[in-house]
């Protein structure tokens, strides 16, 4: 959601979502958890997530990509290494394990193996700053939908954006009933 708000002053489409995928993007090195999963050992995912799209090679990386796609190439590919970067300082500083450990992320991989420094006063994945700062992009992100008449959902495409826009009217319309 911050990388869509970060994006959505933008009046392309494809540029905004660019803008989004970019923002994520950083979570495929998480991949590996499928493997894992497929294989039975927990090697991949611990060992490559927050290493591999967590660096500032990855950065460069996904947002010069990104820019491939875009309308407004320099503009796009600016704000996706804004948003990337945006991606790993929340996870710096809001995922550390259910058991209490720190997630480092290796942001100079694969020049050093070394980590950005250990965030000793990183919270929990779920512990409640993450839930009000996802109640808090809910609500803003609604907000910024509503106004501009495009969400989120545009990633999908637009005429699942607009199916959306579609049944939230209707859903609107039948609380009004209740009420």
């Amino acid at each position: 959601m911050m990388s869509w708000l970060t994006g959505s002053k933008l009046k392309n489409h494809v540029d905004r979502v660019a803008i989004t995928i970019a923002g994520v993007a950083p979570d495929l090195d998480g991949i590996g958890i499928l493997v894992d999963l497929f294989t039975g050992k927990n090697r991949y995912f611990f060992q490559y997530h927050h290493v591999l799209g967590h660096s500032l090679i990855s950065a460069i990386g996904i947002s010069l990509l990104i820019s491939v796609f875009a309308v407004r190439k320099k503009l796009v590919f600016a704000i996706a290494l804004i948003v990337t970067h945006l991606h790993y300082f929340c996870d710096w500083i809001g995922s550390m394990g259910p058991n209490g450990e720190t997630w480092p992320i290796a942001y100079l991989y694969p020049f050093s193996n070394g980590f950005l420094p250990d965030a000793s006063f990183q919270w929990k994945l779920n512990d409640w700053q993450n839930q009000v700062i996802l109640i808090a992009l809910v609500v803003l992100t609604a907000s910024v939908s509503i106004r501009k008449g495009n969400s989120i959902f545009e990633i999908f495409g637009r005429r699942f954006d607009h199916e959306v826009f579609k049944l939230s009217k209707k859903v609107k319309l039948s609380l009004s009933k209740i009420s």
